[in-house]
């Protein structure tokens, strides 16, 4: 189907549409889901969003836990990015997405045993090199929920350019079922997995600006701040 308008089944057979997505500004745009959110509150998690942008300036913020960048992952300048944990831990990773078209991403945080690791996948099975120094002993680990989307600590430090859509997390490793949860770059209902997840944002399709109803069994809405209203542009 041409345009940005997309309707699939889903494996139940019913009718899923995404006809919406939110453009961040980059200058105070984000989503605040609260300072007693416990997304991926400790333990494992997996992040999944789609994502549209092109080359930014530097310390572009997708996403943080709070102020301390804990959990934080941020364009570092044009389109390499880095993630980190805590202040003193961090690694750059080339994923390349920012082309101005969507793309998928997938981003497991996994503690096991003495170490943590860390990977990342884009558009389905395309697994990221993951450098040797993201993994670290479990004293390195935070353990805090994420608390924006779209910047960090809620701030004046710059957000990231373009669109981001469908955002869902899960309490557990998803590595298993990155291919179903790409679903072939075809974004559906992800409550229709065999494990959908605990928090699902979908950034518009049946949201009432400013709240962002969470679609998943957390129950945890978040906030559009300084700004209002959603794009039509989605995932094609």
């Amino acid at each position: 189907m041409s345009g940005n308008y997309r309707s699939i089944l889903n494996v139940q057979g019913s009718a899923f549409s995404n006809t919406k997505s939110i453009l961040l500004d980059g200058v105070d745009d984000y989503v605040d889901l609260g300072a007693s959110s416990t997304v991926a509150d400790g333990g494992q998690f997996s992040f999944s969003f789609w994502i549209k942008g092109g080359s930014q300036s530097s310390n572009r913020y997708l996403f943080s836990a709070d102020y301390y960048n804990q959990h934080t992952l941020w364009v570092v300048s044009g389109t390499s990015f880095q993630w980190m944990n805590l202040n003193a831990v961090k690694s750059n990773l080339s994923i390349d997405v920012l082309d101005n078209n969507w793309h998928h991403i997938l981003i497991i945080w996994n503690p096991n045993g003495a170490n943590t690791t860390i990977r990342c996948f884009t558009d389905g099975a395309n697994e990221v090199n993951v450098p040797t120094d993201w993994r670290f002993g479990t004293g390195g680990i935070y353990k805090g929920a994420l608390q924006y989307i779209g910047n960090r600590g809620g701030g004046s430090y710059n957000g990231f350019i373009g669109n981001l859509d469908e955002f869902a997390i899960w309490d557990d490793d998803q590595s298993a079922n990155v291919s179903a949860i790409y679903n072939s770059g075809q974004v559906h209902d992800l409550n229709a997995l065999s494990s959908p997840p605990v928090n699902w944002y979908r950034m518009g399709d049946g949201d009432t600006a400013p709240t962002l109803t969470d679609n998943g069994s957390g129950g945890n809405n978040g906030t559009m701040s300084n700004f209002s209203t959603f794009s039509t542009d989605v995932p094609t």
